[in-house]
């Protein structure tokens, strides 16, 4: 049985996007031969992203974690026909701790084995934000301490002998990087799915919100790159999906209270 910490995120209202004084802030924080400096709204991948508005969101409860590879291990274990990620999995066994990364049709089939579902893109800025449009989940002071940021960078909690040249951390390396709630690496280590999709005018086609940041997320630089309101495209064709992107699982108040067939140990962790 897979077992899960849940947070309780309240109901209530809270502050999506970025406001026009953090654009600002933000623009002209970067560096004067930055291209991005000169061309901003490239730097985003959706113009919402620059654009805040108060979103106000029923009570939801959301893994404290996201879902690891020993977590993920025992859904492979059922056989079931979504259960096994694009690509190989080799040696990651060996790293029950760590993120597991896969393609949105697994990573959707996942949370309806336990019962739940994927967090929509608001759920998921507030479970990593709060209520007050901070930046990153620990405030708006960018510090590169606080997560695992870059492949340039030595993840401080690696182990000895893990696979060599993986960029990933334990998803509870970092515990100066959780948010007001109490959500463990929301920003850096892996990008997270949701359930939200927008149109995409390349492909034509409506495709899946990912939110969140990478340890291989390249420069501009990171305090830019790993914005907590960074909002991205997906793709549900496998070899086209993002890599290096997780997921948590979302459970909604009546599903805690009256789903006939869940799995997981529900434990509605306190706010900090």
């Amino acid at each position: 049985m897979v077992k899960i910490d849940w947070v309780e995120i309240p109901a209530g209202e809270f502050l999506m996007g970025l406001s026009e004084q953090q654009v600002k802030q933000l623009r002209e924080k970067l560096p004067a031969n930055e291209y991005l400096k000169e061309d901003f709204y490239h730097a985003v991948d959706f113009t919402s992203e620059t654009s805040q508005r108060v979103i106000k969101l029923d009570t939801f409860y959301i893994a404290r974690f996201p879902i690891t590879v020993g977590q993920y291990n025992e859904f492979v274990a059922t056989g079931h026909p979504y259960a096994y990620p694009y690509g190989s999995r080799i040696h990651m066994g060996d790293l029950p701790n760590y993120p597991e990364t896969t393609v949105w049709h697994h990573a959707d089939a996942f949370c309806h084995w336990i019962g739940g579902r994927l967090p929509t893109a608001a759920e998921w800025e507030k479970a990593a934000r709060g209520t007050d449009g901070r930046l990153y989940p620990w405030g708006n002071e960018w510090d590169e301490s606080r997560g695992n940021f870059s492949r340039d960078l030595t993840p401080p909690h690696a182990r000895d002998g893990d696979w060599p040249g993986y960029p990933l951390t334990p998803v509870d390396a970092y515990p100066g990087g959780v948010s007001p709630y109490g959500v463990w690496d929301m920003m850096g280590n892996v990008r997270e799915w949701t359930l939200t999709f927008e149109y995409d005018p390349e492909s034509k086609t409506e495709v899946p919100v990912v939110k969140g940041s990478c340890a291989k997320d390249s420069p501009p630089p990171l305090w830019f790159t790993h914005r907590v309101t960074r909002h991205r495209k997906g793709s549900l064709i496998p070899h086209l999906s993002p890599p290096y992107t997780g997921f948590r699982p979302v459970m909604d108040k009546w599903q805690t209270q009256y789903w006939p067939g869940f799995r997981a140990e529900a434990e509605s962790g306190a706010g900090v």
